[in-house]
């Protein structure tokens, strides 16, 4: 339940940004799903919508929301080989300079920078606090999928070896700005980011 001064059912959603429920657009849907929530029922709702968060107010999907989830927040998606590369050529005149040890740590740092990144956080924090919204952000340790081009082809793996640890990091120094937070973990078993045991 939350929020702890006036506890409600707590309700997110992994998407759903477009569904209706018969309405004729999804934010008429949702508070019209919303409504239906009263009583013991009422919920607290704290949607993932994969759409800009600029757009909640306009769009009308901030009426039926209390605040909104960041699931993407806990990998930076935006990190690819090629950006990682890129990040390392440019500082690579600085690292060649350093000794072995040095160098290795410089570019740790490199990685340790795109993965502690602010910025999927920061869009959401902005747009909520216009709209006086809750924020909850996620933390995950591992991210990866492999579905065959038979299934759903998908196929990749997010920067994730020093994720955990640093992604907790960034959560804890900047935790004014965050008002819950999830891991994601057990979401599918294709898309291998666990916490627990694994038989």
């Amino acid at each position: 339940t939350y929020p702890p001064s006036s506890p409600k059912v707590f309700l997110s959603t992994f998407s759903g940004s477009s569904c209706t429920f018969g309405q004729s657009n999804a934010a008429t849907g949702w508070t019209y799903f919303k409504s239906k929530l009263t009583g013991a029922n009422s919920a607290y709702f704290v949607p993932s919508f994969f759409v800009d968060p600029t757009t909640f107010g306009s769009s009308g999907l901030a009426n039926s929301m209390d605040g909104a989830f960041q699931w993407n927040a806990a990998w930076q998606i935006e990190v690819t080989t090629a950006s990682l590369n890129a990040s390392l050529v440019q500082a690579k005149s600085t690292i060649q300079a350093l000794p072995n040890t040095a160098a290795t740590s410089s570019a740790q740092n490199v990685v340790k920078n795109l993965v502690t990144s602010y910025t999927a956080d920061g869009q959401y924090v902005s747009a909520l606090a216009t709209l006086n919204k809750s924020y909850m952000t996620s933390v995950s340790p591992w991210f990866f999928t492999h579905y065959s081009p038979q299934t759903y082809d998908k196929n990749w793996v997010y920067l994730s070896d020093y994720l955990y640890p640093l992604r907790w990091q960034t959560v804890v120094s900047d935790r004014n700005d965050f008002n819950l937070v999830e891991i994601l973990t057990w979401n599918d078993y294709g898309e291998s980011h666990y916490i627990g045991p694994i038989h």
